[in-house]
């Protein structure tokens, strides 16, 4: 699903790529991998474990674990879109943009997720009382 989107994004993005087999992309020569550390499920699983830790509800928690899945598939694609456009621009950004700005973002955006989801949700309430 990753590369699939990521090539309808970069259709519409304008961001000239060739997809040359199943997982990766040719960008101006250099080659684009995508594998399965690239799907952003570790940021999800970081984010899953603080939301289910939290002190609220079932009902709160079951909502923002698919609110959060959501966002992390989007902010993924972003991500990879990112690094793509940075290295259409010159190859050489590959490891700035991939290894600093995508992971780093990726990072400080699921903070951002759980600062709003611990603000939104009632703390202490429980399902069975």
């Amino acid at each position: 699903m990753t590369v699939e989107s990521l090539e309808t994004l970069f259709e519409l993005l304008r961001i000239p790529s060739v997809p040359d087999h199943i997982a990766s992309f040719s960008i101006h020569g250099f080659r684009l991998v995508i594998d399965d550390a690239c799907n952003g499920f570790g940021f999800y699983l970081l984010l899953a474990s603080a939301i289910l830790a939290y002190n609220a509800s079932l009902a709160e928690k079951t909502l923002w674990l698919a609110l959060g899945y959501l966002f992390v598939v989007l902010a993924n694609l972003l991500r990879l879109s990112l690094i793509a456009y940075m290295v259409s621009i010159d190859p050489r950004l590959f490891h700035l943009s991939h290894d600093f700005i995508g992971r780093y973002g990726m990072l400080f955006s699921v903070f951002v997720l759980y600062y709003i989801f611990i603000k939104a949700v009632t703390i202490g309430r429980k399902d069975f009382e």
